[in-house]
């Protein structure tokens, strides 16, 4: 395993996964795929970055609001309620309990 922080340990992919599907790396790198159904996989991927983008607030919301006290850390059904609730605050989607 690694002892590093998560959120740095993923930057390498995150950038690479970035770069591989940017159209000049596409031109140049994808010689015979099917570049018309991979553009339309991409366009795909766009439709639900709003919500991705809720859900992230909200587990970073959730995640300050459970660790704000490091002298008292609130049990896991307490954090679950946390997420839940902030889940329900903001986001379009409500959050089944």
């Amino acid at each position: 395993g690694t002892r590093g922080e998560i959120d740095f340990i993923e930057v390498p992919s995150t950038l690479f996964e970035k770069f591989a599907f940017h159209p000049s790396c596409l031109k140049r790198y994808a010689a015979g795929v099917n570049l018309p159904a991979l553009q339309t996989w991409l366009r795909g991927q766009v439709s639900f970055k709003a919500l991705d983008m809720q859900r992230q607030l909200a587990l970073a919301l959730s995640d300050q609001v459970i660790h704000h006290d490091q002298d008292h850390r609130l049990p896991g059904s307490e954090a679950s309620e946390v997420f839940v609730q902030q889940m329900e605050e903001h986001t379009f989607v409500p959050h089944k309990r």
